[in-house]
């Protein structure tokens, strides 16, 4: 299995992986029912080195408070002049740009009120408003980028859904639910798609399953003595088995 040293190399290896998955679709003539195809290649700088994967969760983190406290802050001017201040060349650099995006939408997931389940309507809501900030910092490259960063988000949407398994969020917001069965899977599942399908976002059940087997492998060789633990997990593989 290759290493990668550092974030900066993950990091080319996820964009990496994006043109492969757009170029298998391509290439095998497919109509593209999740992965919007470019018309042509993205040119796109590699984020900086300095630029790292802890440098733009920490930036996430602080920068996410004035979204909170200041609708203002919904503003190109307002990402300028703040994204200025952290990196002079995050705010230029598109793919980091959309990383950060990435984690700002997983800053600000939301239950609703009246049952405790993730409100992907305000998600929703939060990925049109980015999407417009995006457009106005890269006005060029607009539809490109915004393309992009859809595709992005179809690509992670199988290990987002991993992790409200087994994290109850993501690794930069975890917590915010409870799945515990295979009703709340399914609800979240099909209210993910409902809300974001007319943007050519979606999730399938099988590609959540792939995500988590690999997770239960590595679970069951951490907690080989401790049945109690694995348990936790019996209706998920019950659901993962329905699903082959």
């Amino acid at each position: 299995m290759q290493k990668f040293k550092t974030h900066h190399d993950v990091a080319e290896r996820i964009i990496q992986r994006y043109f492969e998955v757009v170029d298998d679709y391509s290439n095998a003539r497919r109509k593209p029912t999740k992965i919007t195809e470019l018309e042509k290649p993205m040119h796109y700088e590699p984020i900086p080195k300095e630029i790292t994967y802890d440098n733009l969760r920490i930036w996430a983190l602080s920068f996410n408070k004035d979204l909170i406290r200041n609708e203002e802050a919904w503003s190109v001017d307002y990402f300028k002049q703040s994204l200025t201040q952290l990196h002079s060349k995050l705010i230029t650099n598109q793919c980091a740009m959309e990383k950060f995006i990435l984690l700002l939408l997983g800053l600000n997931l939301h239950k609703r009120d009246d049952d405790n389940n993730l409100d992907f309507k305000y998600t929703l809501n939060f990925l049109n408003k980015s999407i417009e900030v995006l457009k106005g910092l890269f006005k060029t490259d607009a539809n490109t980028v915004v393309t992009h960063l859809k595709n992005m988000y179809n690509i992670s949407a199988p290990g987002f859904f991993k992790n409200l398994i087994f994290n109850g969020g993501p690794n930069i917001n975890p917590g915010i639910v409870s799945i515990e069965n295979e009703s709340s899977l399914n609800y979240h599942i099909d209210n993910f798609n409902t809300s974001f399908s007319h943007l050519r976002i979606t999730v399938e059940r099988q590609d959540i399953k792939s995500e988590c087997a690999a997770t239960l492998t590595k679970l069951s060789k951490i907690h080989d003595d401790n049945n109690n633990e694995l348990s936790r997990y019996n209706w998920l593989i019950e659901w993962m088995n329905r699903q082959i």
